[in-house]
């Protein structure tokens, strides 16, 4: 919306109409890219959420001291590396 601070409302929705007139239907092919490659994002991302919300849930739970913030930065980085080392296996394994 900054464009429309800096520019007129009518300039505006010209550039809009603009765009939409140049923009272009996807192939079969592209669309079916871009829908991979977004599940399979999201699937991270939800699968990454469970797995926090159930280490957090078991954590609040246990009878222990809390853990201190450091550990859990630590435990982030390595859930980080194991999911980068998934993805780069997967790459590697299934490339043409």
């Amino acid at each position: 919306m900054l464009g429309v601070a800096t520019v007129g409302l009518s300039e505006f929705f010209k550039d809009v109409v603009r765009a939409v007139r140049l923009t272009q239907k996807p192939d079969k092919e592209e669309f079916k890219l871009t829908l991979r490659v977004v599940l399979i994002g999201m699937s991270i991302i939800g699968v990454l959420g469970f797995v926090f919300k159930m280490v957090g849930s078991a954590f609040q739970f246990s009878a222990g001291k809390p853990l201190p913030p450091e550990s859990g930065l630590a435990a982030l980085f390595i859930s980080m590396i194991v999911v980068l080392g998934f993805l780069f296996y997967i790459y590697r394994r299934y490339r043409v």
